[in-house]
C-alpha cells in the first residue's frame, strides 16, 4: 500500500513540473502538454484503482478475522454452556450464538454468529 501511495504522489508531482514546463520554457506545445497530463490523469486513476482493491481485501481479510475471534469465542463460551444442566439456558445460547441450516431434512450447513 505504502508503495502504490509513494507512486500516486510521484506521479501527481508530474503534474506542476508540466505545467512549469510550458508555461515557463515554452519547452511543450499545447498539444503535448495535454497528452502529458492525460497520461498522468491515467496512470493517477490506475493506480487509485489498485488502492481501492487492495483496500477491499484489506477490509476482507479483517472482517474475516473477526469472524473468526467471534467463532473461537463462542466455540469456548459454548463448551461450557454446554456442559450447563438447564437446558433452558443451553437452547437460550444455542439461539443466540448458532444457525444451523437444514435442506431437504438433513443439515446443509452450520453457522456460527
Amino acid at each position: 500500500m505504502d508503495r502504490l501511495l509513494a507512486d500516486r504522489d510521484a506521479t501527481s508531482a508530474g503534474r506542476p513540473r508540466l505545467i512549469s514546463a510550458y508555461a515557463r520554457y515554452d519547452t511543450l506545445s499545447e498539444d503535448e502538454l495535454g497528452v502529458a497530463l492525460s497520461e498522468i490523469d491515467e496512470r493517477i486513476g490506475s493506480i487509485d484503482q489498485k488502492i481501492r482493491g487492495l483496500e477491499a481485501r484489506l477490509l476482507s481479510r479483517s472482517d474475516t478475522a473477526e469472524r473468526m475471534a467471534r467463532f473461537e469465542s463462542s466455540v469456548n463460551l459454548g463448551v461450557a454452556i454446554l456442559n450447563n444442566d438447564d437446558p433452558s439456558i443451553v437452547n437460550k445460547w444455542a439461539y443466540r450464538h448458532v444457525r444451523v441450516h437444514i435442506m431437504d431434512n438433513e443439515v446443509y450447513s452450520v453457522e456460527y454468529i
